[in-house]
């Protein structure tokens, strides 16, 4: 900022962000568009109603899934043709899921409030990072995992079995069989 004021100057979109999206994305759009808007109507019906209407619609969308599952109101699956959901699996409200890299979660595994897991990072290498291309960095979610609320999982960390998330951590390395991990 320096001092300087700001200007109402409207800047084009970089043509290159712009070609890396369609090249990337581009044979996916119409379903891309489908699921969003689907996803934005249904996302926050509550009850027995919101959760069957959330399950068939993910049960399309979603690379494979093992059984039933659970999504409660107010979760944001992101790029779901990237995952793989095991049986009674529990997708809290507010969690944040972004699987464009590959995200395989097992089953029964509880994932808590307003969670963030994502499977891809930036490019911070380039410039300007708005334009950076997404590295895709696989993630899996062993079986009888619980992931405590506000914890966030980085893309390409293996949470194994058994393992306990608590709440408000931040997990960038893999984890032990049944172990615990806060902070």
């Amino acid at each position: 900022f320096n001092g300087a004021q700001p200007h109402n100057e409207v800047r084009a979109m970089p043509l290159g962000m712009v070609r890396r999206f369609f090249n990337t994305y581009g044979g996916r759009l119409p379903s891309f568009l489908l699921e969003w808007t689907l996803q934005s109507l249904i996302a926050w019906i509550d009850g027995p109603l919101g959760l069957l209407l959330r399950r068939l619609l993910y049960t399309t969308f979603i690379h494979h899934t093992k059984g039933r599952f659970f999504i409660w109101p107010g979760v944001s699956l992101q790029h779901s043709y990237g995952l793989s959901i095991g049986r009674d699996t529990c997708i809290n409200t507010g969690a944040v899921i972004d699987a464009r890299g590959g995200l395989w979660i097992g089953d029964h595994v509880l994932i808590g409030p307003n969670v963030v897991i994502v499977s891809s990072t930036h490019d911070i290498s380039s410039s300007p990072i708005i334009s950076a291309a997404h590295i895709l960095k696989p993630t899996i979610i062993g079986d009888d995992v619980w992931i405590g609320a506000n914890a966030v999982i980085m893309g390409g960390v293996s949470l194994a079995t058994g393992c306990v998330i608590g709440a408000g951590a931040i997990v960038t390395k893999p984890t032990d069989r049944f172990g615990v991990y806060v902070g």
